[in-house]
């Protein structure tokens, strides 16, 4: 691979972490019943969620070494949105509105415009 493209690989890879991140924090949360903060703090899902974080930060801050913040910051967010909006339907049984699909579409749209400027 073109190690001009590994920074940005990185980023995808921060971003698909922090997708899997905050899913896990939602099925850490279980059914919707009140967690004491122990609970919460105690739960796989929570711990596993915070690992996701963690190995987001480390991948994206090295990610940073080759890229401008301005660039890094919008793509890694519009992928750990883009994946998190895909999982969250598929899987969590979250509805998807045109509303959501235009600015997912948006999202990317800016994107290119970022990565084209």
């Amino acid at each position: 691979m073109n190690s001009i493209y590994l920074p940005y690989l990185m980023v995808a890879i921060a971003g698909v972490l922090t997708a899997a991140g905050n899913i896990c924090l939602k099925l850490s949360r279980g059914s919707g019943a009140e967690l004491t903060f122990i609970e919460g703090i105690i739960n796989p899902f929570f711990i596993i969620g915070i690992a996701f974080y963690a190995a987001n930060v480390i991948i994206f801050s090295k990610s940073l070494d080759k890229l401008q913040v301005t660039i890094a910051y919008p793509l890694l967010t519009a992928v750990g949105y883009l994946v998190l909006f895909v999982c969250s339907f598929l899987y969590m049984g979250e509805s998807i509105s045109y509303v959501k699909i235009i600015g997912v579409f948006l999202i990317l749209i800016g994107i290119y415009f970022l990565m084209n400027s």
